[in-house]
């Protein structure tokens, strides 16, 4: 009886582990102690004064004893009190995340697209807004919805779960309700990872641990825990459960029937991860190849051990059965274009974020956290830290390479596919860090075997030395010292999700709100991509890009928008972008036969001119008939209404928006032709394409000669950076003196930066400030540092930053940081500040009455005034 309890109980461990950690972050534990902490301070501050009043004579060191001692005594006088006024302001804390009706917002970015499609399904009875040309199309980013989504299990799966819970609770909100969703996922995780991990002959302490692994990685769980309703977690369910099934298929003594049916079952979590992610094929391609690699080597054994051949017989019949299966059930679900992913994409693996000569737009992707190079051990500590790691993979070369389990029928396929699986993931994660995700279900099941095959080791060797009831304690305590990797995993995790939440609150959901009753249903919505779902979702307005569609044109022309400094270009590119998005660079490209980087330029040249200019430009490059169509696309008539939203997170994204603002297309092209013209070749191009003169080309060409792939990215474009946090001023007399190190003298704005590093004090660049609505820069005489600075106000203080130049004078900067001033193209539409000082700013798009008035640019350098004062 104890030989099956037992098993379901350390089950029910797993499972509960799980569920705890994913439901742990939604009690917003972080409050809990910033509330405790903050009353306790309050007491802190209220004893130390009384204390002051009390004993005046008192020395401070004296004081100081004294107020630990009463602060200590008060804290256990007055414990429940103390802890009341604690959970009142946690949950006055917590009540930011929380809607009217006290329920939470959906958590996460993606979730909120994910949600759209799910209440489109529910309204229309597709995914899409509206059909067209027999696909689903989405109005609010304009472009059709990838088809292989139309059938997606995860939309699917809400839908079955509101279905189910409204029909006992018709007033609950659909975004509770997929809260669970994520949950009851977790639960099938922790319970199928067990008895693979049984099926690979993992004892059930080894299949407990695996279990735990899997279902509890910190990879894992952090992510799911951020995002409840997002896809994150089919990469470990669907590749466990496919895994699973045909490791099941394949082994022991089973009918055809069940072969055939477990079989189809593995095909058709194949064809249900299909229409999850893109990237299914990574798992089913490893299981085609690990399978016909086992084949051959069963092959090889019949010939040396003579293993009965029906063994062979079953797995090759399992194997086509599987490619079958799940062939004709992805095709079924997703399309034939998805189905052949599994050929195509393993030959586009290593260029998906890269550069290429037939792709030269800045690629979104290589500035995404997620998706950039991590290091080895980076990768390792995700999974959960060189034990888990190292033991596992070490245990499946030791039965691959001493204990020939690659030839046993039971477990050999299994051993195989990890083998396989974790080299190859592990690649795939060095070069993009969220393929760790896929690490998850192998890493964990091979830890898993690691246990079991180190407790059985040890088993023996107690039977061997010990005595019978020395053994079996011998036996629990090593089995008591395992079990502390869950609870010393779980608490590690508890930490790292008691962290301050990011996702939608009522500062967010305000703005949100506004928008969508204030603004006009044809409003579009420019920003930087990453909040994109959030103002389809939740404001129900158009935006130019959103994290489905973020690796476009787009990119580069918003990032541009932000840091030109010139108020012409940029009403230009959005006035361009929210009409004709980027065909007048296909235009030029295709009908003109442009490169891309002229193309681009001309465009850009003619965004910031007024049209007649403008015409005059393209009649240098293009017959009348063609110059009638750009200037149509460049400036047309009918214009949308337009609101651009700056973030309080803008500003800190600096680094990834200004590598997409200025990448040099000019580079990349010749980048790219020097890997494959001569030199004369290259030269002749450079002058003929590019305009450069001969020396510049023969510069150019050694230039890149130095070059390689590695080091093209940072060639390509640069960054702009911050080189201080922002600074507030202490003033004296006209003297700013500012805890960042800026001084300024606000007579003659004189400024000078002190630091405790020689290289970091001297005078700035130039120094930026507003004056009765004119924004204005002053160039410092004898500049030695390579930044300015720039200095405004808030709240009636001064503030100020030190940055590159270029930054300084960006409309990045003077819509956030100047709140817009003196941009008279832009009117304040809504501001919002939250009590930490962070703003969110939307304006709406003044459009000129005539495109030929063009807004105010930027204000001539004032150069220092001769004067002997400030801190010079």
């Amino acid at each position: 009886m104890n030989k099956k309890i037992m098993p379901w109980l350390l089950i029910l461990s797993a499972v509960a582990a799980g569920l705890y950690l994913r439901v742990y972050p939604s009690f917003l534990p972080f409050f809990d102690k910033k509330a405790v902490q903050e009353v306790q301070s309050e007491e802190a501050k209220a004893v130390t004064r009384s204390l002051a009043d009390l004993y005046p004579q008192a020395d401070s060191a004296t004081r100081e004893l004294m107020a630990g001692r009463v602060l200590e005594e008060r804290l256990k006088a007055d414990r429940l009190s103390l802890q009341q006024r604690a959970a009142q302001r946690a949950q006055e804390m917590k009540g930011r995340y929380l809607d009217e009706n006290g329920n939470p917002y959906l958590r996460g970015i993606d979730s909120y697209y994910w949600e759209r499609l799910l209440k489109n399904l529910m309204k229309r009875g597709q995914i899409g807004d509206r059909e067209l040309n027999g696909a689903p199309y989405d109005d609010l980013v304009r472009q059709p919805i990838d088809p292989t989504i139309k059938k997606s299990v995860h939309i699917w799966l809400g839908l079955i779960f509101y279905k189910i819970w409204s029909f006992f609770d018709p007033r609950v909100p659909l975004e509770r309700t997929l809260f669970y969703v994520p949950l009851v996922l977790s639960c099938i995780i922790g319970v199928f990872s067990f008895f693979v991990a049984r099926k690979l002959g993992a004892n059930d302490l080894g299949a407990f641990i695996a279990s735990v692994a899997v279902n509890v990685s910190p990879f894992l769980v952090v992510r799911v825990a951020s995002e409840w309703f997002d896809t994150d977690i089919y990469n470990v369910l669907f590749p466990l459960l496919i895994f699973g099934t045909f490791l099941y298929a394949g082994a022991g003594r089973r009918t055809v029937v069940r072969r055939v049916f477990l079989c189809a079952l593995a095909g058709f979590f194949t064809a249900c991860y299909a229409s999850t992610w893109k990237g299914w094929w990574f798992v089913f391609d490893i299981m085609i190849l690990s399978g016909v690699l086992f084949l051959v080597n069963l092959k090889q054994s019949q010939r040396e051990e003579a293993t009965p051949p029906q063994i062979m017989r079953h797995y090759g019949a399992c194997l086509a059965l599987f490619f079958s299966f799940g062939s004709i059930l992805v095709v079924f679900f997703s399309g034939f274009a998805a189905w052949a992913d599994c050929w195509i994409e393993p030959l586009r693996l290593t260029s998906i974020l890269k550069v290429t000569e037939n792709a030269m737009w800045p690629n979104v992707f290589l500035t995404v956290a997620e998706l950039g190079r991590a290091s080895a051990m980076d990768v390792i500590r995700g999974l959960g830290g060189q034990l888990i790691f190292f033991s596992g993979l070490i245990v499946l070369l030791y039965a691959a390479l001493f204990e020939h389990a690659l030839r046993n029928p039971r477990y050999g396929f299994g051993l195989l596919c990890l083998v396989f699986w974790i080299v190859t993931t592990f690649y795939a994660a060095i070069e993009a860090f969220r393929f760790t995700l896929l690490l998850v279900v192998p890493v964990g099941l091979a830890f898993g075997l690691a246990v079991a095959k180190f407790y059985e080791a040890m088993a023996g060797v107690f039977q061997k030395y010990l005595t019978a009831p020395q053994a079996i304690l011998g036996r629990g305590l090593l089995a008591f010292v395992i079990s502390l990797y869950p609870v010393v995993n779980i608490a590690d995790l508890c930490v790292r999700l008691s962290t301050p939440p990011f996702s939608m609150d009522d500062q967010w959901h305000g703005v949100l709100t506004k928008i969508k009753t204030q603004t006009p249903p044809d409003a579009v919505i420019d920003s930087w991509w990453d909040y994109g779902h959030w103002f389809t979702g939740a404001a129900d307005r158009r935006v130019l890009f959103d994290g489905m569609t973020q690796n476009t044109p787009y990119a580069y022309w918003v990032a541009s928008a932000l840091l030109t400094d010139n108020p012409r270009e940029f009403t230009g590119i959005l006035r361009m972008i929210n009409t004709s998005g980027n065909k007048a660079v296909d235009e030029l490209i295709g009908a003109d036969r442009m490169d891309l980087s002229a193309a681009v330029s001309l465009v850009r040249r003619c965004l910031a001119a007024s049209p007649s200019q403008a015409r005059t430009y393209l009649a240098e490059a293009l017959p009348p008939e063609r110059v009638r169509r750009v200037m149509e696309l460049l400036f047309p008539k009918n214009l949308p209404p337009v609101y651009f939203v700056v973030s309080y997170d803008m500003p800190a994204k600096i680094s990834p928006i200004s590598y997409i603002g200025n990448w040099d297309f000019s580079k990349v092209d010749l980048w790219f032709k020097h890997q494959r013209l001569s030199r004369d070749e290259f030269l002749a191009y450079a002058q003929r394409r590019h305009h450069l003169a001969p020396q510049e080309a023969r510069s150019r060409y050694e230039e890149i000669f130095f070059v390689d792939k590695k080091a093209s990215r940072t060639w390509f474009s640069h960054f702009l950076d911050y080189y201080s946090p922002v600074g507030s001023a202490r003033q004296d007399g006209p003297i700013l003196y500012f805890d960042n190190g800026l001084s300024v003298n606000t007579e003659n704005w004189h400024a000078f930066v002190q630091s405790q590093d020689p290289a970091g004090r001297g005078v700035p660049q130039s120094l930026f400030y507003m004056d009765n609505a004119v924004f204005k820069e002053v160039r410092q005489e004898k500049p030695d540092l390579a930044y300015s600075a720039i200095v405004f106000k808030e709240k009636g203080e001064y503030k100020s930053l030190l940055c590159d130049t270029a930054l300084a004078k960006s409309m990045l900067v003077r819509m956030y940081f100047f709140g817009g001033e003196g941009l008279d193209f832009l009117k304040l539409f809504d501001k919002s500040v939250d009590d930490k000082g962070s703003a969110i700013y939307v304006y709406e798009v003044v459009w000129p009455a005539d495109p030929a008035v063009a807004p105010a640019g930027p204000q001539m350098p004032e150069k220092p005034a001769k004067s002997k004062k400030g801190p010079r």
